[in-house]
């Protein structure tokens, strides 16, 4: 959708990694670049992308998603990229046996103990998962992860950019990305549709939600180049 849309006489770019990288490209520094150019940025917040982060120390490989989040804050600091977060609860069946499924608020949510294989939840000696009160967002660590310090300063270096000056936490990275006024899927979806259904949850009742996301980003775009037009002509 975003794609076919004109912003002024520019057709809008969005980067999608399926259709945007070519074969052999190396995948860290496209994306990195798509961020370097673009007006816009979204980062999706979702409790799979926030657990994986969870079990991250100083010497874990680059977790991708977060090298992400981590260029959008520093590009906003030093850039002015505009940065609307789109945040994402987890799927929940509808109570009382109604079929179909809604979103539910990340910010509430409070999944068990997490395995550090990623593959379930930590359980007692009675295979009950064992309770964890802290937001997803709290079991983020708040240790320098190497591998995304050096990868940052490779890439600012190779652009010629200004340098991280106080690189970030994992911790400090989730938090700052949601202090941007960003796009709440669990409102948004209670304001434009009513529960998904099995049958229709791809189609057209997910569209309302989805349109009304697509229109914020475009507004932003618009509204990021309307003050650029105002500044050339100072």
């Amino acid at each position: 959708w975003l794609s076919a849309t004109h912003v002024g006489n520019r057709a809008m770019v969005v980067f999608q990694d399926k259709r945007r990288l070519q074969d052999g490209e190396r995948f860290d520094f496209a994306f990195m670049r798509a961020m370097l150019s673009s007006r816009v940025c979204c980062p999706i917040i979702s409790l799979d992308a926030l657990a994986r982060m969870v079990f991250l120390d100083a010497n874990s490989p680059v977790d991708n998603v977060l090298l992400e989040w981590s260029l959008a804050l520093h590009l906003h600091e030093q850039y002015g990229l505009r940065v609307i977060p789109i945040l994402q609860g987890p799927r929940e069946q509808l109570p009382d046996g109604a079929a179909g499924w809604r979103i539910t608020d990340l910010f509430a949510t409070r999944p068990p103990k997490l395995r550090a294989d990623l593959k379930g939840y930590e359980v007692n000696k009675k295979g009950v998962p064992i309770a964890d009160d802290r937001s997803i967002f709290n079991r983020v660590p708040n240790v320098q992860v190497r591998s995304i310090n050096e990868r940052l300063d490779e890439f600012c270096s190779r652009y010629n950019l200004r340098l991280v000056p106080n690189h970030r936490t994992p911790h400090q990275v989730v938090h700052e990305v949601t202090h941007f006024l960003g796009l709440l899927l669990w409102q948004l979806q209670s304001n434009t549709s009513a529960p998904h259904t099995s049958r229709t949850a791809s189609g057209a009742e997910c569209w309302g939600m989805y349109s009304t996301v697509a229109n914020k980003i475009l507004k932003a775009v618009e509204q990021v180049q309307l003050g650029e037009e105002q500044k050339a002509r100072i």
